[in-house]
């Protein structure tokens, strides 16, 4: 997949989450159903952040004793690139003899690894002098789309019976999932897709090479 690739299908999953999110709203009231809606769409959320976390990372211009270094839009994510991995910390390659060389070079993230790239977001995207990417160059004005966000795991994806702790095997995710239940509203997932549309909106608009 390429850069683009990611934020189409980000877009794309955000229209599925918009349309689960609205068939929730209007269908009747029914406590476990209505819920194991909502934390579908959140589970959705976390990776549409991802996805669109991977398309800031790969636009980024990043620079090197005065150089400028990006990467190449027409390439797949998982081409080995050593003068981007070396500035990026990203090599995304499935390739052994790659990962390897990767690893010489502080190569420090291989694979979708949401939290790692997301400070690689924060290290070294500037400062905005127009309308800030949400949570990427600006906080998130609501406390509880920020917690959402911030707590994300793929694992909320086996969660059942009501309850998103279900299929949380160690004690960190189950720390880190602590408070999850109350804050996944239809309230709260409609104001995270409303950031998510935005943050969308922005990627293509805020990188010049994006395409």
């Amino acid at each position: 997949m390429k850069v683009v690739d990611y934020w189409k299908c980000a877009n794309k999953h955000l229209d599925f989450c918009e349309e689960i999110l609205n068939s929730a709203i209007s269908m009747p009231e029914n406590r476990s159903m209505d819920f194991n809606n909502l934390i579908n769409i959140y589970y959705m959320l976390g990776y549409i952040f991802e996805g669109f976390s991977i398309c800031i990372a790969y636009s980024i211009c990043y620079e090197k004793d005065g150089k400028e270094i990006t990467w190449d839009m027409s390439k797949d994510v998982d081409f080995f690139d050593p003068e981007f991995t070396e500035v990026s910390g990203i090599a995304f390659t499935k390739n052994q003899k790659n990962r390897e060389d990767a690893s010489k070079i502080s190569c420090t993230i291989t694979s979708h690894q949401y939290n790692r790239i997301k400070q690689v977001i924060k290290d070294n995207l500037p400062c905005s002098t127009g309308s800030p990417i949400p949570y990427f160059q600006s906080d998130l004005e609501d406390a509880n789309q920020f917690f959402l966000v911030d707590r994300w795991l793929p694992e909320y994806r086996y969660g059942y019976s009501d309850n998103p702790l279900a299929g949380l095997k160690n004690n960190s995710a189950k720390v880190r999932a602590n408070g999850i239940k109350e804050k996944i509203t239809k309230e709260n997932l409609r104001g995270l897709i409303d950031t998510c549309r935005k943050i969308g909106r922005l990627i293509p608009a805020y990188f010049k090479h994006f395409k």
